[in-house]
């Protein structure tokens, strides 16, 4: 297996240069989804699993969609906010209301909050962690998001409420980006 892994990526590194002139959806072909299942699916595990460790250990409830329920949540986010979800970061091109730059924990948490107050009392999570699509979804009361966003390593995510109004992104830029 390490082995065919290996050989798909240096095809991959010297084809690279095909594969970005070519049109977005038909660059992500089977040797990139490949690729992308070996080395996504655990790092995007280890996060749900902290997640929900968490949260057993510290009685805070949330619980992660299933993946039917997730899909239609997504893509009726998509649709209304035209989003690419083939995108690597399908953050850039979405219409903003605004962004907060942070440099350090508590100027996040302020800012979170700041945005945070006009959403409704539940939140959806869809966690990017600069992955491609498909991504984990969790939802959770709007209180405890901080508390438990803030006891994982950073990752992008973006996040909204049940009206879906507005998207919340959390950036590698560290940047909140309102839409």
């Amino acid at each position: 297996m390490a082995t065919n892994a290996r050989m798909i990526v240096k095809i991959l590194v010297h084809s690279w240069p095909y594969i970005y002139r070519s049109r977005q959806k038909e660059r992500y072909g089977l040797h990139l989804l490949f690729v992308r299942s070996i080395s996504n699916g655990k790092k995007l595990m280890s996060i749900t699993e902290e997640i929900a460790s968490f949260c057993t250990e510290n009685q805070v409830t949330v619980s992660f969609l299933p993946d039917r329920e997730r899909s239609l949540l997504i893509f009726n986010i998509a649709d209304k906010f035209k989003l690419d979800i083939d995108r690597f970061f399908i953050w850039e091109d979405v219409k903003t209301l605004g962004h907060l730059g942070y440099s350090d924990p508590i100027e996040w948490e302020n800012r979170l909050n700041k945005y945070l107050k006009d959403f409704q009392k539940e939140i959806f999570v869809v966690i990017t962690d600069e992955n491609f699509y498909p991504w984990p979804v969790f939802k959770c009361r709007k209180q405890d998001l901080v508390r438990i966003l803030e006891n994982q390593r950073h990752f992008e995510y973006f996040l909204f409420d049940s009206l879906q109004q507005r998207l919340l992104f959390d950036t590698h830029h560290n940047t909140l980006v309102l839409c």
